[in-house]
């Protein structure tokens, strides 16, 4: 078993490396990855061994854990963080431009009466109760 990892890291560690590189830009997480795929060959190598494509298996493997990796990192800032950062005047400008490019193309393609009702309701801010 250990000649076969060992096998495996010396054919194959390079290119999954370079890989892996190529996929997050970042030497660290790079080695992380790296490190973690190799925990999981050593955790199934029978698998790899019964694999009738043994670089086709590892880049399977390599693919997933970088998915993985990016699935699990967090964002680098919070959204409440953010909100935290707008003013008032800056939340009500991001909205009107998200109305105006965004919501109204959409209104604007509904029946007549359906149109009107979101348009009194939303832009002019009349309620809907009667």
């Amino acid at each position: 078993m250990a000649s076969d990892i060992q096998f495996i890291w010396d054919n194959f560690h390079k290119e999954l490396e370079v890989f892996i590189l190529h996929k997050t830009h970042n030497a660290a997480d790079t080695d992380d990855i790296l490190q973690d795929v190799f925990i999981r060959i050593i955790h199934h190598i029978d698998k790899v061994n019964q694999s009738t494509n043994v670089r086709h298996y590892l880049f399977s493997m390599v693919r997933n854990a970088v998915y993985d990796h990016f699935k699990n990192k967090q964002p680098l800032v919070e959204v409440l963080e953010i909100e935290d950062m707008l003013t008032e005047d800056d939340e009500q400008n991001l909205n009107t431009a998200v109305a105006e490019c965004c919501i109204k193309p959409f209104i604007k393609k509904l029946p007549s009466h359906y149109r009107e009702a979101l348009e009194i309701s939303e832009f002019q801010n009349i309620s809907q109760k009667i």
